[in-house]
């Protein structure tokens, strides 16, 4: 854990230099306490002093059924002109690191040959960032922290800034998030992407009343599945945006590969199509009616080029 100086000049808010990463401080931690040592769980908490006034507990987890190093973050944040980041030092040698975006990712380089790659230092991520080299990679995964800066072997994400322009109160006061290191063999075998999905919308229990459910024929359902392609992504579904009963459904391919999906649906409908962005429809697709048990699957297969997003129109 580092606290760095972040003044700017100008776009306080907007704006980091590359020259904040020589001035920093390193932070130690006032107590560590045990708060499980179970054999499902362990998880420690760490008190940290961030500079004069502020304060950050850390809850740090490793389940039994997960692979994760969790990360639960409390801060009670009251600096000015300060970055506070997190850093892992890996024994991981590869030349750029791979960043989600939305529907794709992007690689960028770990190193500052030049300066086009120095101006590379930082880079955004919706979901995670991961640094990886042939069988074996690590993925650091966030659910609201966003800026990644990755140099040599070393990960670092920013958790939090203070800038004074426009907003004098920016980011002022207790703020909660969280992250996690996810181990894994090489990033396109295996499935770092539906693991930062399951990270940022984990599973909801809720309370059913079975014989409503039994009678309305939810028990067990799918309404949407991919099989046959782990790395295609079931990003949305939705009603189409005319106000008609059709439903709207957008996968796209996480990895950069051609293939074929085959997505299935147990709800009854008249036909698909492919459409644009604008849900106008450009070709009519195959929808095929299957027995499965006591109902009847729908399924049709998908042709998906590398990073291509999808729309399927479903006729109600």
């Amino acid at each position: 854990m580092m606290c760095l100086h972040d003044v700017l000049i100008f776009w306080d808010a907007w704006d980091i230099k590359i020259n904040h990463l020589h001035k920093f401080s390193m932070m130690d931690a006032s107590s560590i306490t045990i708060i499980n040592e179970g054999p499902l769980l362990s998880s420690i908490a760490i008190e940290i002093p961030v500079g004069k006034s502020s304060k950050m507990k850390h809850y740090v987890s490793l389940s039994a059924v997960s692979s994760h190093l969790d990360f639960d973050c409390n801060v009670n944040w009251h600096e000015s002109h300060k970055c506070l980041k997190t850093a892992f030092t890996w024994d991981i040698c590869s030349k750029f690191a791979t960043y989600k975006t939305q529907y794709s990712v992007v690689q960028r380089p770990t190193h500052h040959n030049t300066t086009w790659d120095m101006a590379k230092f930082r880079v955004c991520a919706h979901k995670f960032g991961d640094l990886s080299e042939f069988g074996y990679g690590i993925a650091l995964l966030n659910d609201s922290k966003y800026g990644y800066v990755m140099l040599d072997s070393t990960m670092t994400i920013i958790l939090l800034r203070s800038p004074k322009l426009p907003n004098a109160n920016c980011d002022m006061g207790h703020q909660s998030f969280c992250y996690t290191v996810y181990p894994h063999q090489e990033f396109n075998e295996l499935r770092v992407v539906q693991e930062a999905y399951q990270f940022n919308v984990p599973l909801v229990q809720l309370p059913v009343d079975m014989q409503v459910a039994a009678a309305s024929k939810l028990q067990g359902s799918l309404f949407f599945a991919v099989s046959d392609m782990p790395n295609v992504v079931l990003d949305m579904v939705k009603t189409a945006e005319d106000r008609s009963h059709d439903v709207i459904v957008c996968l796209y391919k996480a990895y950069g590969s051609h293939g074929k999906a085959v997505l299935m649906t147990k709800l009854a409908f008249g036909g698909v199509a492919k459409t644009n962005i604008l849900e106008e429809k450009m070709e009519s697709l195959d929808l095929k009616v299957a027995a499965a048990g006591s109902g009847k699957d729908q399924s049709m297969v998908v042709n998906i080029k590398p990073f291509e997003v999808v729309t399927l129109r479903f006729k109600a």
